[in-house]
């Protein structure tokens, strides 16, 4: 025989209809993403708050030390204001000449009875600002050294060819040439012969010649080597 319940329906027992299987399950999964939302944008404003305050102290130290670089900057302007005296200083060493010497070993080498009327020299190839006359001809020495030019007077043609031996002696001396000689008589001035013109006045009756020597630039060792004895040097 079949029961029957005589309770009305809401006094019934709940007994679960399998209709909304699975719901509680989304409810969960729901609140589950929304803890980790949470979770997660604590995190990122965390990280944020972090990165500010680093920001901040970073900003406060470069503020720092431009504050005490400030009175060292006068120090580093004056290192540069040396490394750039010393590499003018270097440079210019590096394209003198001992010109005092130049003038000390001509007056050494000259045979005697021959002078210079005139003496002119360059450090750059073409010579100026001699003495005694104006300066020689335009040229350029190849071995980018300096070169002088000499006009002077001898005796005779053997002389000038002695004199031209003579001033292969000088210091770095890498060529000599002989631009002008020419025999002149008393009272007048000498033409010009060779590839030059002399000039610088009367020699009288003698022989007027023009010369030209070129040198090799001076180095720092060069410019240490002591000056012979035999050409005014100490012992």
């Amino acid at each position: 025989m079949k029961p029957v319940n005589l309770l009305p329906p809401k006094h019934r027992p709940h007994a679960p209809s399998g209709d909304r299987e699975g719901g509680s399950y989304i409810v969960i999964a729901v609140l589950g993403a929304l803890v980790l939302a949470v979770l997660l944008y604590v995190l990122v404003s965390n990280q944020v708050s972090d990165r500010k305050a680093e920001l901040a102290r970073v900003k406060a130290e470069t503020a720092s030390a431009r504050a005490s670089a400030g009175p060292l900057a006068a120090f580093g302007d004056f290192a540069r204001i040396k490394q750039t005296r010393l590499a003018s200083v270097r440079a210019l060493a590096t394209v003198r000449f001992d010109w005092e010497r130049l003038v000390r070993e001509t007056a050494l080498v000259l045979p005697s009875g021959v002078y210079l009327t005139n003496m002119s020299a360059s450090s750059g190839g073409q010579a100026s600002g001699g003495s005694g006359g104006s300066s020689g001809g335009q040229g350029g020495n190849p071995a980018g050294g300096p070169e002088a030019e000499l006009t002077g007077c001898a005796r005779s043609h053997a002389q000038v060819a002695v004199t031209m031996v003579r001033l292969r002696q000088l210091h770095l001396a890498n060529d000599v040439e002989l631009t002008s000689s020419q025999s002149t008589s008393s009272g007048g001035s000498s033409a010009a012969a060779g590839s030059g013109s002399a000039s610088g006045g009367d020699c009288g009756k003698g022989v007027q010649f023009s010369a030209k020597v070129e040198f090799d630039p001076e180095t720092g060792r060069d410019a240490g080597e002591p000056v012979p004895a035999s050409l005014g040097g100490g012992s």
